[in-house]
């Protein structure tokens, strides 16, 4: 037993000596079995005295700078926050405030760098954040300024003072790129501080902003409640079958409407199994062909081959094929040529018709017209004889 502990304190001293702390360093410093044990009592000793430990409670919350933004994961240590608080967030822009808009969450974001929140925004915060927002303002009026003297082709949507109001950045929409050096230069000077000119696009153009929506709501979904964008293309349109009209699919910014995203899902998943347009089907009535889809009910509009329109389930009709499409078109074959004869036999008709309107028109021109007096007549005369008056008989003259 004494030469086993001797043993052991000599390994000690070898492991203080070459200063050993991994257990490839310990057991090369020694073979004996000793400094295995020696090294299986130091790893349960640590671990002891790391469960020994405070654990430290992370806890995370969603954080939003502008009305539906992106939402940023900050590190709230053990503090809780109610949704829709305002917080004071330590970030690389330096000290912004922003509301609360997911009160926790379970698992660690994937981020390089996680925010740090200090504190519940006090009155002096509040205020402060307001006064540099009327700042900017004063900022975008002096940049706005700038752009008119150089006739640059972008339209300015934003300003923010960021890093305590050492730097001011700008936000502006433009088609193409734009050559924006010498006015960095000019806001530099002019208002003393560092210039950060950010592009955006026309869809964040219309959520900065905010307008009505086309729909007749009071603000588009971009400026209310959407975070992101999604890439919307006129596939999704005709999957629902709508009319590939502009005027209809274009929202207030000029692009596809992002609502045309919401029900794209479960009209591909309704549209499974349906005949396209145009299809020729089988239905309880006849043959006929598809000329309309209601695709969220699962009918179909048919044109029967024997005259007239009716709507039918798709579970009642069934695609031609084979030897039933075969004869479907020698039918229709036949009847296309009898109306083919038919029509030509009504043209036919319809020229004789005119024909014999032009000759009657021309027989008509060819009679000799009666000749025309154009010299002026006077006034007519009445040949009625007025009754002539009667003469006064002479005075008789007296014998006297």
């Amino acid at each position: 037993m004494s030469a086993m502990t001797t043993q052991t304190n000599r390994c000690t001293q070898l492991w203080k000596q070459e200063n050993c702390s991994t257990p490839l360093q310990i057991n090369s410093c020694c073979s004996s079995s000793c400094c295995l044990r020696l090294k299986d009592s130091m790893e349960t000793s640590s671990q002891e005295q790391q469960a020994s430990k405070p654990a430290e409670t992370k806890h995370f919350v969603g954080i939003q700078f502008h009305s539906a933004g992106e939402i940023v994961v900050c590190s709230a240590k053990e503090f809780e926050f109610k949704q829709g608080e305002q917080v004071l967030i330590q970030s690389q822009q330096g000290k912004k405030l922003g509301t609360v808009i997911k009160a926790s969450y379970d698992k660690a974001p994937q981020q390089e760098e996680i925010p740090q929140i200090l504190h519940v925004a006090t009155k002096e915060d509040i205020a402060h954040d307001r006064a540099l927002k009327e700042k900017a303002l004063e900022y975008l009026a002096v940049c706005e300024q700038k752009v008119k003297e150089r006739k640059l082709p972008m339209k300015l949507t934003l300003a923010e003072i960021v890093e305590n109001g050492r730097k001011a950045m700008f936000t502006f929409f433009a088609e193409d790129r734009v050559d924006f050096r010498a006015l960095v230069k000019d806001l530099a000077t002019s208002l003393r501080l560092r210039i950060e000119m950010k592009q955006i696009g026309a869809r964040d153009e219309a959520k900065y902003k905010g307008c009505l929506g086309a729909c007749g709501q009071v603000s588009t979904c971009c400026s209310t409640f959407l975070r992101s964008f999604k890439s919307i293309s006129i596939g999704m349109a005709k999957n629902q079958g709508l009319s590939p009209n502009p005027a209809k699919l274009t929202g207030m910014c000029g692009r596809l409407k992002c609502c045309l995203a919401y029900e794209n899902e479960q009209y591909k998943e309704n549209r499974k199994g349906l005949f396209k347009i145009s299809s020729v089907v089988s239905t309880p009535k006849g043959s006929g062909t598809i000329f309309n889809i209601d695709i969220l009910k699962r009918t179909y509009s048919v044109r029967l081959d024997e005259g007239g329109e009716d709507i039918f389930s798709a579970n009642d009709c069934s695609k031609l094929e084979g030897a039933k499409q075969i004869a479907r078109e020698r039918v229709m074959s036949q009847r296309q040529s009898e109306e083919k004869k038919k029509g030509e036999l009504q043209r036919e008709r319809q020229e004789k018709f005119e024909k014999r309107i032009e000759e009657k028109k021309r027989k008509i021109s060819s009679k000799p017209s009666a000749p025309r007096n154009n010299q002026k007549q006077g006034p007519k005369r009445n040949n009625r004889q007025k009754p002539h008056a009667k003469t006064p008989a002479p005075p008789k003259e007296n014998k006297s």
